[in-house]
């Protein structure tokens, strides 16, 4: 073959690679160029420089840390574009050359990645790292070898260290990719048909997970499971995931499902449920919570479901700075203590705040609080203003 016949064939080649990659024989001063960083925490920063306005040289692009200049000048391989600092190639042959080693190990990558052991785990140690990468600060560390994680494999005899079950490592394919990269003239490869092989056979692929998320992948935090495995754990330590297996385990799901589908049907809709409280609705409940810890105690001391609201805004009150969660809630600050520290005070304090909390009935714990008004005439005494109202205490029953 003619040497020149050559020279064009692979010049041509070179120049429909290029048209392919949607990169330029020749850049003008108007045009921009985009230059992309992966950084810590937020991934790819990206920085948009104008050709014209790019340093005429090297030394000066370093002095002024932008990674691009442009002279003007054609390239050895005939390009008019801007170079890098740091390799010193203009970006149309940095991005031909790429392309081109891509191309040319892509059939040894496939077969690592498909059937060799050694490069899958080099793919989840890649895939690991580059997670690695997406936060800040040391507690996501990287410091895996490929040595260690063969050595972690052996250990682990290939199977999953959640479920005792044999991992895969190599891929499978449908028909349509089968055939299309010639993955069916190569032994011992899977070759799955329909959709349920495909997910069985994706649920047993090899993973690599944290032990204790937090800590990143580091030597002695990382286990080889199941695919399905770390989906289910997700970023639980490995006591919570434990107990969380426990119950699901001792669930009869099969039945269970059927009984609640039954029940659905059968069930009335009850809309106060889907209604969304106000915020001031949800406040008042969860002080309503905190009430409501003090009210059973009290009820038992007096013997009744029924009592006055001004004797329960007294138990409240006594005491109150050694209740936190009342402190909190209500948040009485220090110059409200001081306010409050007159028992008298603060009774009538608490007193105001419970009726307010409880002018609508709430229902906690399948029990209803409610005010219900007293009969004045049968009171005696200064307070009688106070005590006209009653505290209600009823348990509702579910069945």
């Amino acid at each position: 073959m003619p040497k020149a016949y050559t020279k064009r064939k692979f010049r041509s080649e070179k120049k429909n690679l290029l048209n392919k990659l949607k990169y330029k024989d020749k850049y003008f001063n108007e045009d921009t160029i985009i230059y992309r960083k992966l950084e810590r925490g937020s991934g790819y920063a990206k920085t948009e420089y104008i050709v014209g306005e790019l340093p005429d040289n090297r030394i000066d692009a370093k002095a002024k840390n932008i990674p691009f200049y442009f002279h003007g000048k054609p390239c050895p391989e005939g390009h008019i574009a801007p170079y890098y600092v740091e390799a010193n190639y203009c970006v149309s042959c940095t991005k031909i050359r790429t392309a081109r080693s891509d191309r040319k190990n892509k059939k040894i990558y496939l077969r690592i990645k498909h059937f060799s052991l050694e490069g899958k785990i080099l793919e989840l140690m890649k895939m690991a790292r580059n997670r690695a990468r997406q936060y800040e600060g040391s507690t996501y560390e990287y410091n895996l070898t490929l040595d260690y994680m063969k050595k972690l494999w052996m250990s682990q005899n290939g199977y999953c260290f959640y479920t005792k079950e044999k991992l895969r490592f190599n891929d499978y394919s449908s028909e349509k990719y089968n055939h299309k990269n010639n993955l069916h003239k190569i032994k011992n490869f899977e070759f799955l048909e329909t959709e349920n092989e495909i997910k069985a056979y994706d649920s047993l692929m090899a993973s690599i997970d944290k032990v204790v998320p937090a800590k990143g992948y580091t030597k002695g935090n990382v286990i080889f499971c199941t695919r399905s495995a770390n989906y289910m754990k997700h970023d639980l330590d490995p006591k919570r995931f434990t107990e969380y297996a426990k119950t699901i385990s001792s669930l009869n799901i099969i039945s269970g499902i059927k009984k609640i589908i039954n029940k659905a049907e059968r069930i009335e809709v009850d809309n106060s449920i889907f209604v969304e409280q106000t915020r001031k609705e949800a406040k008042n409940q969860k002080k309503a919570e905190i009430l409501f810890k003090y009210l059973l105690p009290f009820s038992k001391i007096k013997k009744t479901n029924r009592f006055f609201q001004y004797e329960f805004s007294k138990f409240v009150a006594d005491n109150f700075i050694k209740k936190k969660d009342i402190i909190e809630e209500f948040e009485i600050d220090e110059k409200s203590k001081i306010y409050l520290s007159q028992n008298s005070k603060a009774t009538v304090y608490f007193n105001s705040i419970i009726g307010r909390i409880f002018k609508k009935p709430k229902i906690i714990d399948t029990y209803k609080i409610e005010i219900v008004k007293s009969d004045t005439k049968q009171i005696r005494g200064l307070q009688v203003g106070l005590k006209k109202n009653n505290l209600l205490i009823t348990k509702i029953n579910n069945g």
